[in-house]
């Protein structure tokens, strides 16, 4: 059997081992908006918050984004966080020139805030090669993601795309689709359950909407390492989401 675990020494986060972390996505587009939702993630207490700076207006000033970083880590200290920057051609809130968002993910990971990233296995091999290297440099996890928010591709078309994320260098491969049928959800079970047979890295799997809700409690199973959740009912960041206290319920009955 392959990787199934990675451990973060930063916040305590053990990711992996048959459990599946609650990561809570943080939309706000501004800081008031943010640390709203960062009062929420206190009593919500997930296992980590995802920083979706592709919805944060001024995510192209350095100050500003420096500014949101550490208050997140003030008024959630301990709660690792994952810094995204959802590119445009995989359903991003807002459309970021590559050049720009190379710069900004440099200087999350440089600002020693965060812990991990998340960005597209699609970027060029340049981009990836700047981002790996500063990941690397400053102790920082990289998530090499797909987004497929029309279809799901064949498992044997999953599989593959996890393999080059694993090939590229990632610590995690995470791949999302959108089912439109029972067949697609077990097309991506097959895929997980494939790659993890040998693979060296962990992975995320989920498929969106309501076919796919299954998914974001049962990963586990198929080798997921972690599973996305709302604050509450009004947020999230992709279809088919819980809340965090919902996916805690679900998470328990199992």
């Amino acid at each position: 059997m392959g990787a199934d675990a990675l451990t973060l020494t930063t916040g305590g986060l053990h990711l992996g081992g048959g459990r599946l972390a609650i990561c809570a996505p943080l939309t706000g587009a501004t800081l008031d908006g943010l640390r709203a939702e960062a009062a929420k993630a206190i009593a919500a207490a997930p296992d980590l918050v995802e920083l979706r700076a592709d919805g944060f207006e001024a995510v192209a000033n350095e100050e500003s984004l420096m500014a949101a970083l550490a208050m997140l880590n003030e008024t959630l200290p301990g709660t690792p966080v994952l810094f995204t920057l959802r590119a445009a051609f995989e359903n991003g809130l807002r459309d970021i020139p590559r050049e720009a968002a190379l710069r900004t993910y440099v200087q999350a990971m440089q600002s020693g805030y965060v812990q991990l990233i998340d960005t597209e296995l699609a970027n060029d091999a340049g981009f990836l090669g700047v981002v790996l290297q500063c990941a690397r440099a400053n102790g920082v996890r990289v998530i090499l993601s797909h987004h497929n928010f029309d279809h799901t591709p064949g498992a044997d078309a999953m599989l593959a795309t996890l393999q080059a994320m694993q090939r590229a260098g990632a610590d995690i491969a995470k791949i999302a689709v959108m089912p439109r049928s029972k067949a697609d959800v077990q097309a991506l079970y097959d895929a997980m359950t494939r790659f993890r047979a040998d693979a060296a890295i962990p992975h995320i799997g989920i498929a969106m909407g309501a076919l796919g809700a299954e998914t974001r409690v049962l990963g586990a199973q198929y080798g997921s390492v972690l599973t996305y959740a709302a604050l509450d009912e009004a947020s999230g960041s992709a279809p088919g989401q819980l809340t965090v206290s919902a996916m805690r319920a679900a998470l328990a009955g199992l």
